[in-house]
């Protein structure tokens, strides 16, 4: 299957990342992007070569470095339920969605 094919040609740095820390959930972005949610690594954003592009977990702004689960819409952004690692200050939120120009930054 399509999920299978892609992580086993992650370049090394991508494969060392997930050695350290379990893969809970994917999802594609859009065409050239999918997101990976871990257990103990936040999220990482990778283009279809399996490249690092960004990793988004507690230092950039989480609550959390454990993502179980992660959704993606039409328009290319990239989000979360509650909970799931969300910045305290917006848990009263239904989700919370990032684009590839926008940071999470914590408060």
């Amino acid at each position: 299957d399509e999920a299978a094919s892609f992580l086993t040609r992650l370049p090394s740095d991508a494969i060392r990342y997930l050695e350290n820390h379990s893969l809970y959930t994917s999802v594609r972005i859009d065409k050239d992007r999918v997101a990976l949610g871990t257990g103990g690594g936040g999220v990482m954003i990778l283009d279809n070569q399996g490249q690092l592009i960004q990793i988004i977990n507690y230092n950039r702004g989480l609550a959390s470095d454990t993502v179980h689960d992660l959704f993606s819409d039409k328009a290319g952004n990239l989000g979360w339920p509650p909970m799931a690692g969300f910045p305290t200050s917006l848990r009263g939120s239904p989700c919370l969605c990032t684009t590839s120009t926008m940071a999470l930054r914590k408060t």
